[in-house]
């Protein structure tokens, strides 16, 4: 049988990880289980255990703390041979493990995809706050390619076949851009990913967005360019899907996270006349892809910023919508 494990980190989300919950289990394909992995939190989540008990798995975070330790955890403990590593704040619609799973099928793919949107819900009516992204596919382009230009897509917009992810390795631990580093050695495994713009998840913006509350912004720059750097010094001539261009690229993202640090902060940034030619050619670029989609996003990103198709994922939240 197809299984599909949900796991959830959490952080001081009591207040919302209820309504995850619920839009979780009112999936039209239910999953096989819904674990959530709590990483020291310290308000009062004990009445959300009470009332999810029976249907939800409460764990604590078993490694690392943060993030990449709590996923782990709950990787850990999963028997379902699918995977969707979801957030304790966000929605999906309620055709998303279903639709996911059934593309994912047709694919013959490890790894899908789908539009997210973020979104606030104010009043219980929600707001689109930017355009849907990743409604449109990449086609001619590989993941990497997009990657090394500034694309990044959300890991719980993705459902991934178990056994697959187990090859790719664990999520990293004890840093913030860890899913960063994941996507990208996803995308170094297949060049391209299934897609399905038939459902959508709504990423909440609200008061506390991250889990690591306590990391500035700073710090999480810092943490950051830790693994740019990493990444940059493993990718070399032999690695799959290596290119002058592609390095290149992947040399400006990085510097440019540098150079937006202050200068008593700034490591490892050696800057070559290349890295600057290259630099003010992708400033270009990007502005040129801005133009092209009429959005503050580029056309890797499958903007769309149309009101209906927000309307109709809405109203695909809820069961009494």
């Amino acid at each position: 049988m197809d299984t599909i494990s949900v796991i959830i980190p959490n952080f001081n989300r009591a207040n919302l990880i209820g309504e995850t919950l619920e839009n979780i289990l009112n999936q039209t394909l239910p999953p096989h289980e819904i674990i959530v992995v709590d990483d020291g939190s310290t308000d009062n989540i004990a009445p959300v255990i009470a009332k999810y008990q029976d249907r939800v798995i409460f764990t604590k975070n078993q490694r690392g703390k943060g993030p990449g330790g709590a996923r782990n955890t709950g990787l850990d403990m999963a028997t379902g041979n699918y995977i969707k590593f979801f957030d304790s704040d966000d929605v999906m619609t309620l055709n998303s493990l279903e639709i996911q799973l059934k593309r994912l099928k047709e694919s013959n793919l490890p790894i899908i995809y789908s539009p997210y949107v973020h979104a606030a819900k104010e009043n219980g009516v929600w707001k689109q706050l930017d355009p849907i992204v990743g409604f449109d596919a990449i086609v001619d382009q590989t993941i990497v390619d997009c990657m090394v230009q500034g694309f990044f897509q959300p890991i719980p917009t993705m459902l991934i076949q178990k056994d697959w992810l187990l090859e790719i390795g664990n999520w990293r631990e004890g840093v913030i851009a860890e899913d960063y580093d994941l996507l990208f050695r996803f995308g170094q495994s297949v060049p391209h990913f299934a897609h399905t713009n038939e459902c959508c998840t709504f990423y909440r913006m609200h008061g506390a967005q991250s889990m690591g509350t306590n990391i500035s912004n700073v710090d999480r720059d810092l943490e950051k360019c830790d693994v740019f750097w990493e990444l940059l010094t493993y990718y070399k001539p032999g690695v799959p899907l290596y290119t002058d261009k592609n390095e290149a690229y992947f040399r400006v993202l990085w510097s440019n996270t540098v150079m937006a640090l202050p200068p008593d902060k700034r490591k490892y940034y050696r800057a070559t006349i290349g890295d600057r030619i290259y630099r003010l050619y992708h400033r270009i670029e990007q502005k040129l892809g801005r133009i092209a989609t009429g959005t503050q996003w580029q056309p890797y990103h499958g903007p769309n910023n149309n009101p209906s198709d927000f309307e109709a994922f809405t109203k695909n939240l809820y069961l009494n919508q």
